[in-house]
C-alpha cells in the first residue's frame, strides 16, 4: 500500500487516497526495498536504510510491534476485533514515524512538508520530499517524475530520455534529488 501525501510527493490525482498493489503481482517476491531493510542485522524498530543515507525517512519494523496482515485462522467473530487492532498498531507507527521526522501539519500549503509512506507486510516507510520532478537541465524530455513506487524499486519512465537520464544520475541519485536531505 502506499500514500502520496502532496503534491511534491507524485500526487497526480488531486484528493486524498490509497493504493494498493498485491503481493500476488509481485510473483511471490519482496519488494526490493524490503529485501535491503530485512539484510540489516540487530536492528531497532525504527530504523534507516544505509542505501539511503542521504534521504529523509524512517522505517519501522512492523513485525516487532506484532502486525501481521495475513493471520488467517481466526474465526469470523474474531476477525473484526483483530483487525482493528492491528489498524491501531499501523496508526501509532505511522504517527511516530511522522514525529520522528519532525513532521508539523499546517493547513497553510507553503508550511506544509509533503511524504511517500509505504506500508508493505514487514514495514512501514516514510520518506519526507522535496520535489515532485528531477528536471534535466537541457531536455524536459528526459524529466524524470516520481511517487512513492520509485521508493521500493519500481520506476517507471515515459521515455528513452527519460531511461537514460535515470541512468547517468542512478537510481538512488534520483531519489535522493527527489528527497529532503539527512540531517
Amino acid at each position: 500500500m502506499y500514500f502520496n501525501c502532496g503534491f511534491l510527493s507524485g500526487a497526480s490525482i488531486p484528493h486524498k487516497h490509497m493504493q494498493l498493489i498485491p503481493y500476488s503481482s509481485l510473483y511471490g517476491s519482496l519488494l526490493p526495498v524490503e529485501n535491503a531493510a530485512l539484510t540489516i542485522e540487530g536492528k531497532e524498530k525504527m530504523f534507516h536504510l544505509p542505501h539511503f543515507k542521504q534521504i529523509k525517512h524512517v522505517f519501522y519494523d512492523l513485525k516487532q510491534v506484532g502486525f501481521d496482515c495475513l493471520l488467517t485462522d481466526l474465526l469470523p467473530e474474531e476477525k473484526e476485533e483483530y483487525f482493528e487492532h492491528q489498524a491501531s498498531l499501523v496508526e501509532t507507527c505511522y504517527t511516530q514515524c511522522l514525529n520522528y521526522l519532525g513532521y508539523k501539519y499546517s493547513h497553510e500549503k507553503s508550511n506544509h512538508q509533503d511524504y511517500n509512506l509505504i506500508l508493505t507486510r514487514n514495514f512501514l516507510l516514510l520518506i519526507f520530499r522535496s520535489r515532485e520532478s528531477v528536471k534535466h537541465p537541457e531536455n524536459s524530455k528526459a524529466d524524470i517524475s516520481m511517487n512513492s513506487l520509485g521508493f521500493v524499486g519500481t520506476m517507471a519512465v515515459k521515455n528513452e530520455e527519460s531511461l537514460e537520464y535515470i541512468k547517468q544520475l542512478t537510481p538512488i541519485g534520483v531519489l535522493e534529488r527527489l528527497s529532503m536531505t539527512a540531517e
